[in-house]
């Protein structure tokens, strides 16, 4: 009854705290989306570039699919921007949208107009900035939320960074190929828009103990070629996007040849297309397109894009060229090979194959050790009887010792022999089959004594086969004293090992 009463009073308090929390969250306003529809949106890029139209077509995929059913999405051809590679085309191209009244969003496909919009003091309608290489070396707005994610802070300002440890990233391609002189090659129009970038590579070699070199790549690599410092030792080839494909290819050809290697920024198609490695995938783009059509999904529902997450993490896996790390004459370890994605790793120009079968034969012939071990076994044999063997393969192994009562999986190791010898011939290489006896299963007072025992066969007088062994040591395993005195005691011969 007690607790009953306790219920009850407590009943009139739940319904109370219910009804503030209700009265509370109608005081606050929702969010008002965007009242157009369609709804327009204009892309800014920094200039030409063959990939232009394949990201672009990507991210409106991603937008669309993203929208509908709620929102009609349009990208009007009139909206698609294309500067000049310099920061004062970006700059018209970006204002020109930003003053269309017919246009709702503007979405910035490259790292200089991002940077003009970043940097301008107000914005009268919601961007979002694709490409952002380094917010806080270019000084761009940079906040916390309380949910511990990064955000501009800024009204109608929303943009992606690619985040990441250089540091990291070097020390993975170090492994690969060791070096400490590293050359960047990098866009000539983004390191005139964004001079500090030049500084900021600079800055992340020296953290890691060593020097980076900066070269400039406009449309033609004859003039970056030419200035590549004598002493680099490796090149590191960030987003030429004002570099034709042909030359591009003539840049991967020009590297091979210095023998050089060269790592890629953008990802795994250049490995492919010839660098030496790379620590991303190319999937990015897709997922860069999503993210873009997450933030213009939410502009879109009524949030301030000043509150959208800035930071996009790459996806990584290391890939490794093998044609080109053959043709520079590099070779990665072992633990690289077996963690990273290995392109064209069958040789091409090989004359000869070998199976294991031949590769094993052509060892056994060209083996000093097994000569040297044949001459030591017909020695051996000729002193246990007249049939001695014939070659150091014929030996069957096993583990034997005077006097010790071996195991019967020991003891009862197979092997093989043909008796269909005559008498005065001796033992061939098939009439023994070398058997393999796993160490660990020994006796623990054999272990220490294995030992190969060669096998002949005699017939005694009355004519029935006899088998006789001669006893050789297998000196990779340590004999022991009590062994060194069965030695003595009949031993006439040694394995080489």
């Amino acid at each position: 009854m007690a607790g009953s009463r306790a219920r009850t009073a407590r009943a009139p308090l739940t319904r109370v705290l219910l009804a503030l929390v209700l009265l509370a969250g109608a005081a606050v306003p929702a969010r008002a989306q965007m009242s157009c529809d369609p709804c327009a949106v204009g892309v800014v890029f920094d200039g030409p570039w063959e990939r232009n139209d394949e990201l672009r077509a990507g991210f409106e995929e991603e937008i669309e699919a993203l929208a509908a059913p709620r929102f009609e999405v349009v990208f009007p051809a009139a909206a698609r921007r294309v500067a000049d590679w310099t920061l004062e085309g970006a700059r018209a191209a970006v204002e020109a949208l930003l003053a269309d009244p017919d246009i709702d969003i503007v979405l910035t496909y490259g790292p200089v107009a991002s940077s003009h919009v970043i940097n301008r003091a107000e914005l009268p309608k919601p961007v979002v900035a694709a490409f952002v290489l380094d917010p806080q070396a270019q000084g761009f707005p940079l906040e916390t939320t309380a949910a511990g994610e990064r955000v501009s802070g800024v009204p109608n300002l929303a943009y992606i960074t690619f985040t990441g440890d250089r540091t990291d990233e070097i020390g993975r391609l170090r492994e690969v190929v060791p070096f400490v002189r590293l050359t960047y090659l990098a866009n000539e129009a983004l390191l005139a828009a964004v001079p500090v970038l030049e500084a900021n590579l600079r800055r992340g070699m020296q953290q890691v103990g060593g020097e980076a070199a900066i070269v400039r790549v406009g449309t033609s690599i004859d003039a970056a070629l030419a200035a590549l410092p004598p002493e680099t030792e490796a090149v590191y080839v960030t987003p030429l996007t004002q570099l034709p494909a042909g030359e591009f290819d003539r840049l991967v050809r020009a590297l091979i040849e210095r023998r050089l290697p060269a790592f890629s920024y953008w990802g795994r198609s250049e490995v492919d297309l010839g660098l030496l490695a790379s620590v991303y995938l190319d999937t990015d783009m897709r997922r860069l397109g999503r993210r873009v059509a997450l933030h213009v999904q939410r502009i879109l529902a009524g949030e301030d894009a000043g509150g959208l997450p800035v930071d996009f993490r790459r996806n990584r896996r290391l890939t490794v060229n093998m044609a080109t790390a053959r043709a520079i004459g590099a070779h990665p370890d072992w633990r690289v090979m077996t963690e990273a994605e290995l392109l064209h790793n069958e040789p091409t120009n090989v004359t000869r194959r070998l199976s294991l079968a031949s590769a094993a034969r052509e060892a056994v012939a060209a083996n000093l050790d097994l000569a040297a071990a044949d001459q030591s076994t017909q020695t051996a044999g000729s002193h246990a009887g007249p049939f001695p063997v014939h070659s150091a393969v014929s030996f069957v192994v096993m583990p034997i010792r005077h006097g010790i009562r071996v195991p019967a999986p020991i003891r009862n190791c197979p092997f093989e022999t043909d008796p269909s010898h005559s008498e005065g011939e001796p033992v061939k290489e098939s009439a023994c089959r070398i058997v393999a006896c796993n160490q660990s299963t020994f006796h623990p007072r054999v272990r220490r004594s294995a030992t190969a025992a060669a096998v002949n066969r005699n017939r005694t007088s009355s004519g029935r086969i006899q088998w006789t062994t001669t006893m050789i040591w297998v000196p990779s395993i340590a004999p022991s004293p009590t062994a060194l005195r069965k030695r003595r005691h009949g031993l006439t011969g040694d394995w080489p090992g």
